[in-house]
């Protein structure tokens, strides 16, 4: 069986060439291409200038995140740009893969409804009528007990909280510097403690299932790290409000807001302050706690008003006893400072004045500084997703594709996923976004984030404010995505779970290190593994200047002589290029009458029962779309004793000649020699690659050895030629063999036995060295002047031999 490229001459030309600049140790090298948002055009400069870097670092694929989830909303400009980009892949032969369908960051589905974000319920709020509405009444009322750090004692401690961290040596009571009253706190030398914390906590008596808003003014001076400073709701070691601010440093008073939901819980530990801090100091000042009512309330089917009596005997509905809950204000980007909504009454209200209420809504949630998550069990994300997928194949025409499924760190709140299996859940959403994209992308490739599939990540019970559990997530997923495993440090227990499960991997590392030391830990850990396809060079803060040197430690290169742009700008391919991830051998590939070139080879199992051929087709030598099966062996009887062998088929390929296609096939002996291989020839009975197709020869072989292939000389003679170098002349009607085959040799010899397969002997003759190859025969004429193919073991590396001849039948010239 070999494993030959039959293509035109030029373009088998161009793959030797590119061989030549980068090594082929990796069949995935890529680049996360992170930061830009093709809003202006300055971003295709910069972003092509690190496709040259790439692309002549010995890379092979960038993977964007663009806004793909929302191509609908894009406007002329971005496609303009987006074509700027897709076009220096095709020129610099980098694979544009795009990033889509993120559920824990839903920027994209939220730009087509923003209400599908998931919601925290508020449950049973109490509510009182006046002057024909129903206001938020919290009972009891809540607070920080001396959140305006007034009351003292013993100078710098301060009554009312749990702790704060070393009184008088690193947190003190401050009178001359103030946001309000006559003190505040001031926190400083923070090295004094082991930690570096800097930290004031209070206990805080909540009510389950209800929304709250904490406000706190901080000032700065020389803060250093400004990012570590937090404010934390604590239940054990869960968070009920995972926030970042961005402090500066040095800053006048800010005040800083958060809103929490309390979930299931009664209590709840505030922390506000710092953790590592090195140097500086920070002030706090009149921090504040209240419950809150309907704020950022989300309406979709899945996120319902109810409202009731107090006593709970009767229920309202919204537009006859009240009108619709709509928050003008509504952005779950958005902590709103302001008032909560309230209840209009309608006219004909059964509803009435003083009457006490207890409603429920769903509000959003903020989580760090920009991350929504979307509802994955709300039936319209999945409407948007179909329509995307459409979108993106109309663009890009992808033939690998990153699902963004990473850190989903909300979930089973809301009335469409409450109670479901979360790891199911997350399975089924996934599936979903795959069968939406081949459906408009057949055969593309999906790779996937790893975390959320990881048991050693983040596939795990109540992960933030998930209700449920996401183990067994990697069970519910379709089998044939590549897992994109990500983290500075290596992650061997989490390569490993996912080749254990039969995955493939993609190695996404660096993490804008210093150096790449943490990346060859990579790249030693995953050599010996199966199923790793390659690394991706990922940072996050846009720093690409390890770019060549990440290139070259994948066996990429920079040519001699040149910078990585020089290299770039000569259009020099970096290495090979897969035409598509279908594992497909042989391959064989012909234009047709209609301009469209068609493809075919040995399809998987390789060495097992595979039913036949299959044929694709493309416009561009780039894009291929299957045409599925066009023929199933065993149908002519010489067939019967390989398929009760159940051996495969192996090598065919396509040629169009004499106004049809034509399909030349090979099976291995089915008594496991190569005395009985057979080979044979189909002809389409439509003209078409398609088929169907016939046996020319059914009642038996039409070579007695594998890899067969046709050849149509300038006089339209055609000739049947297998395995080694046998040739013969065919039947004007294709019928079968015209005459006996003849064995094409080359003159000269190659004694060396290193340059031949050990298979030589057994075919030629022990002291027989005048063959081309031992298999994978090829011939094709250019420029008058014919070139015949053969496999060889040359050295070790199971290799291409050609040799040429001004005459058909030879002699033809020494082998190379």
């Amino acid at each position: 069986m070999n494993r030959k490229v039959h293509t035109l001459f030029g373009a088998a030309c161009l793959m030797l060439a590119a061989a030549t600049v980068s090594a082929q140790t990796w069949s995935d090298r890529f680049v996360w291409v992170f930061g830009w948002s093709l809003s202006k055009d300055s971003d295709v400069s910069e972003i092509t200038k690190l496709l040259e870097t790439s692309a002549a670092s010995g890379l092979n694929g960038a993977i964007f995140s663009l806004g793909f989830d929302s191509l609908s909303k894009h406007d002329d400009a971005y496609f303009r740009r987006l074509g700027e980009i897709e076009s220096a892949c095709k020129r610099l032969n980098l694979e544009m893969i795009p990033t889509i369908f993120s559920v824990g960051y839903g920027g994209g589905i939220l730009d087509h409804n923003r209400n599908l974000a998931e919601g925290l319920p508020v449950v049973d709020a109490p509510f009182v009528v006046t002057d024909g509405r129903a206001t938020f009444e919290p009972d009891p009322a809540i607070k920080i007990v001396n959140g305006d750090f007034e009351q003292t004692r013993n100078t710098h401690s301060f009554p009312g909280f749990g702790f704060h961290d070393q009184p008088g040596e690193i947190s003190f009571a401050d009178t001359q510097v103030l946001h309000g009253g006559k003190c505040s706190l001031r926190m400083e030398n923070f090295t004094a403690n082991q930690y570096g914390h800097g930290r004031i906590m209070q206990t805080v008596k909540v009510k389950p299932h209800r929304s709250y808003r904490v406000c706190v003014w901080v000032k700065t001076e020389g803060l250093t790290p400004a990012n570590t400073f937090n404010i934390l709701v604590l239940v054990g070691d869960r968070q009920l409000a995972p926030r970042s601010y961005n402090l500066a440093s040095t800053g006048d008073w800010r005040k800083l807001v958060m809103i929490f939901n309390s979930l299931d819980y009664e209590s709840v530990n505030i922390y506000a302050g710092i953790w590592d801090g090195k140097s500086g100091k920070f002030w706090l000042d009149d921090w504040t706690i209240e419950e809150i009512g309907p704020i950022n309330v989300i309406r979709r089917p899945g996120t319902p008003i109810a409202v009731c009596s107090e006593d709970g005997a009767t229920t309202y509905e919204e537009g006859r006893d009240f009108e619709k809950l709509i928050d003008p204000e509504y952005n779950p980007y958005r902590v709103p400072d302001g008032p909560a909504l309230a209840l209009k009454l309608t006219p004909d209200s059964r509803i009435k004045p003083g009457q006490r209420l207890k409603v429920s809504w769903y509000h959003s949630m903020l989580i760090h500084d920009s991350q929504v998550t979307i509802c994955m069990a709300e039936p319209e994300i999945y409407e948007i997703i179909d329509h995307e997928a459409k979108l993106l194949a109309e663009h890009l025409h992808p033939k690998k594709i990153l699902l963004s499924m990473d850190e989903v760190r909300m979930g089973g709140t809301c009335k469409a996923c409450y109670g479901r299996n979360m790891g199911e859940l997350l399975g089924e959403c996934i599936t979903r976004q795959v069968q939406s994209l081949h459906k408009y992308s057949p055969g593309a490739k999906i790779y996937i984030w790893s975390d959320m599939l990881d048991p050693h990540h983040n596939a795990v019970k109540d992960y933030y404010l998930v209700r449920g559990d996401f183990t067994g997530s990697w069970n519910h997923v379709p089998k044939d995505m590549t897992i994109a495993v990500w983290g500075s440090e290596p992650r061997e227990k989490n390569l490993k779970f996912f080749v254990d499960q039969g995955f493939e991997t993609l190695c996404a590392c660096y993490y804008d290190a210093p150096n790449l030391d943490e990346v060859k830990g990579w790249i030693k850990m995953a050599e010996p593994l199966p199923k790793v396809r390659g690394f991706m060079y990922t940072p996050w803060t846009g720093k690409y200047d390890l770019v060549p040197e990440f290139g070259k430690l994948l066996g990429g290169s920079t040519p001699s002589g040149k910078d990585s742009s020089a290299a770039a700008a000569s259009n020099r391919l970096p290495g090979l290029r897969k035409l598509m991830d279908t594992p497909l051998r042989d391959t064989s590939i012909c234009r047709g009458p209609d301009g469209i070139w068609y493809m075919t080879g040995t399809v998987q199992p390789f060495w097992a029962y595979n039913e036949g051929i299959q044929v694709w087709k493309s416009k561009d030598l780039t894009e291929w779309q299957p045409l599925g099966f066009v023929w199933k062996y065993g149908s002519s009887p010489w067939h019967k004793k390989y398929l009760d062998a159940k051996k495969p088929l192996w090598a065919p390929e396509i040629h169009y000649l004499k106004g049809t296609f034509w399909l030349t096939y090979s099976i291995p002996g089915w008594d496991g020699t190569a005395k009985t291989s057979g080979c044979g020839l189909l002809k389409s009975t439509s003209g078409k690659a398609e088929g169907p197709y016939q046996d020319m020869q059914p009642d038996e072989r039409l070579g007695d050895e594998i890899d067969a292939s046709l050849f149509q000389d300038d006089d339209g003679t055609v000739y049947f030629l297998w395995h080694s170098g046998k040739i013969a002349r065919m039947k004007p009607d294709m019928s079968g063999l015209a005459e006996p085959y003849r064995w094409l040799k080359m003159t000269g010899t190659d004694p060396n036995p290193a340059h031949h397969s050990g298979l030589c002997a057994g075919i030629f003759g022990k002291d027989s060295f005048d063959h081309v190859g031992y298999e994978g025969m090829f011939l094709f004429k250019a420029n008058n002047r014919y070139y015949l193919a053969c496999a060889d073991q040359y050295e070790g590396r199971y290799s291409c031999m050609i040799s040429i001849s001004d005459k058909l039948f030879g002699p033809y010239s020494p082998r190379y």
